[in-house]
């Protein structure tokens, strides 16, 4: 019984442990980190192939993916961010056969290259606004102004990055080429950049603005509404941890009484186990005592009766010489 008592008195202690560090492993643990990650991710690919995805400006068509690889890379960290940027720029380099006039010139011109402008701006971008508002967070006055500026900077970085390596990689060539046709200009490079002023500039300001306002919104509501979960979670855990040191209270005391007890009946079995052996031995020199006492009394009637034909013999041999 003592030692049911304490296995659950342990198994109580690591049931209070285990709800202890409930709160601290909730938000990080891997299956929050993928289940948010594929919801947002299943949101980008929607986005990508609908027009949800993107706002028509005249030839051009401002993108609203970056949204959601802002408010993945604000809500579950720089990786998460990366990993979604890349996922972005998967879904634009798909476009670009066929869906997207831009994306059909660049493809035409170099497929490798066309997948470098796509992608790879797109993951650093994702994992820049992760480290950003990381950054920026650690400083708690900032907080609120962390989710601004990374909303921004989501943007911001995707124009930036996108037109850099588009501006580097196909200044020269056929793409360059088509723009100076398509414009009556023929400036190489510079045919290039004025395309991205004069149409991508537009774009850019649109995205800046659409970006900063809904990424800093849903980010900071998804964080606040895992704050208060997590505070929910927190005093759910906490109350079931007093009730559990409560149970484990408990039973230390009756593993405490029931100890006293055993003590008490070892103490009486002890006891008593002395007086049957003080009986025993009384017993046993009573019956010694005894066992001599007829002995003896049976040496006495031999002797008496040994006596009495002694007797009755002289008696007869008596009568016998008569």
């Amino acid at each position: 019984m003592t030692d049911e008592i304490k296995n659950a008195a342990e198994a109580t202690a690591s049931e209070n442990g285990e709800a202890k560090r409930k709160p601290n492993d909730w938000k990080s643990s891997k299956t929050y980190f993928i289940a948010r990650l594929a919801i947002l991710t299943a949101i980008i690919v929607v986005m990508a192939f609908t027009p949800l995805g993107y706002l028509p400006i005249g030839a051009m068509k401002a993108s609203l993916l970056t949204i959601p690889v802002v408010v993945g890379a604000i809500w579950l960290g720089p990786s998460a961010g990366a990993i979604l940027g890349g996922i972005f720029g998967i879904t634009s380099f798909i476009q670009c056969f066929g869906l997207d006039a831009l994306g059909v010139l660049l493809l035409a011109e170099n497929p490798i290259l066309a997948f470098i402008v796509c992608f790879v701006p797109r993951l650093i971008m994702g994992w820049l606004v992760g480290v950003i508002f990381k950054g920026i967070s650690l400083v708690k006055p900032l907080r609120f102004t962390a989710y601004t500026v990374a909303s921004f900077s989501g943007a911001a970085l995707n124009t930036c990055f996108f037109m850099t390596a588009l501006i580097g990689l196909f200044g020269q060539g056929k793409l360059a080429e088509m723009l100076s046709e398509n414009f009556g200009m023929d400036l190489g490079k510079l045919a290039v950049i004025q395309f991205a002023a004069a149409f991508v500039g537009i774009n850019a300001l649109i995205e800046l603005a659409i970006c900063t306002i809904f990424g800093m919104v849903i980010s900071r509501i998804l964080s606040t509404a895992d704050k208060r979960s997590l505070e929910k979670a927190k005093k759910r855990t906490e109350k079931e941890a007093a009730e559990l040191a409560a149970q484990n209270e408990q039973l230390k005391t009756e593993k405490d009484s029931l100890s006293s007890e055993n003590r008490a009946l070892g103490e009486t079995l002890s006891a008593v186990t002395e007086e049957n052996k003080s009986l025993k031995e009384k017993l046993k020199d009573t019956f010694d005592k005894d066992d001599n006492g007829r002995a003896d009394f049976i040496d006495a009637l031999d002797k008496d009766n040994n006596g009495k034909i002694d007797l009755f013999e002289k008696k007869k041999k008596s009568k016998a010489d008569k």
